[in-house]
């Protein structure tokens, strides 16, 4: 009977499209308990909207193509090993472990849009579930908190806006209606320097179905609150990132989320998805008829 705790060695798979900058996206996990021969992986291969969009030089299928060969080539390893048994340990657990040989093979340093980290070891019970909290934290980014996601959106904005030369329009402003105060990161003023139009991103990525409907509910009420005192303009546009989930919850994640954009367009917010590069920056461009304050 093997021990209750396994060594495991795991790299992050890195989605590199410009060798020249170094810049990268974290996109799976790869890891190998070399105790019980188990060799695992996991790759965002369905939302990779926020991985396209930073690398906004780089066509989608460029993306498809590399993740989904990586994944033919993991799953073809995989199925060469021996099968795992989670109850028995192996007796030679020396460098020629046909699971550690796969893996160190898998990951070494390699030319291409897709690479690896140097490998890491962590301790778990459940190679299974540690895999799982892996990509969680390092694709999925669950210990992002909603502030901290809404500013790394902002700041992507903001470079769009810089490439196309809108930036030193829009502006952060705060509106108070002298009990009330709600600050907007975009917001272009007009000849008198009245609100003429609101860009603002907005994260509904939250863990909770519950916090993302909370997080609907306290804008959609900022904003008609401060449209009553005649603070804001009729042309307000979230730019929504929705939620990152899997299997299980997704369902109640999706109707949080389809819920709370039914709530902003409720109160005349106009909502599109982050993902929409060039619809935002063509509502950014666009001079509208009428951008009075209401």
């Amino acid at each position: 009977m093997m021990t209750s705790k396994l060594q495991c060695r795991y790299s992050i798979i890195r989605f590199m499209p410009h060798i020249e900058t170094g810049e990268f996206a974290n996109v799976g996990i790869v890891l190998v308990a070399p105790q019980i021969g188990f060799l695992g992986s996991r790759l965002e291969a369905r939302r990779y909207g926020r991985i396209t969009s930073f690398f906004d030089t780089v066509a989608p299928e460029y993306y498809r193509n590399a993740v989904g060969a990586l994944q033919d080539e993991l799953q073809r390893v995989k199925k060469l090993l021996p099968k795992v048994d989670r109850f028995q340990a192996r007796l030679d657990l020396g460098k020629d472990e046909p699971a550690l040989v796969a893996f160190n093979d898998l990951t070494r340093l390699r030319e291409g849009l897709v690479n690896f980290s140097a490998p890491r070891v962590v301790i778990s019970e459940d190679p299974r579930r540690i895999l799982d909290d892996l990509f969680g934290y390092y694709v999925e980014r669950n210990f992002v908190t909603q502030r901290y996601r809404e500013t790394v959106l902002e700041d992507l904005m903001k470079k769009w806006l810089n490439d196309i030369h809108l930036g030193e329009r829009f502006v952060r402003r705060q509106f108070d209606d002298g009990v009330y105060k709600a600050t907007f990161p975009f917001v272009e003023n007009n000849e008198i320097g009245g609100p003429k139009k609101i860009i603002k991103p907005f994260f509904l990525g939250q863990k909770e179905p519950t916090a993302i409907i909370d997080h609907g509910i306290k804008w959609s009420t900022s904003v008609a609150r401060l449209r009553r005192a005649g603070l804001l303009p009729n042309h307000i546009l979230f730019a929504v990132e929705g939620p990152v989930v899997g299997p299980g919850s997704e369902q109640a994640h999706q109707a949080a989320y389809e819920e709370t954009v039914e709530t902003l367009r409720r109160t005349d917010i106009d909502v599109v998805s982050f993902e929409h590069q060039q619809a935002i920056l063509s509502y950014a461009q666009q001079e509208f008829p009428n951008a009075s304050v209401t």
